[in-house]
């Protein structure tokens, strides 16, 4: 089941890419 385990590494990524990305926006909103 490696796609399974793709989507979920994905999801996961996702995540934290998404986490990621409000930091640099917020410095450019100062």
């Amino acid at each position: 089941m490696p796609l399974l385990t793709y989507k979920f590494d994905r999801n996961l990524n996702s995540e934290k890419v998404f986490q990621y990305t409000p930091p640099p926006e917020i410095n450019l909103s100062e």
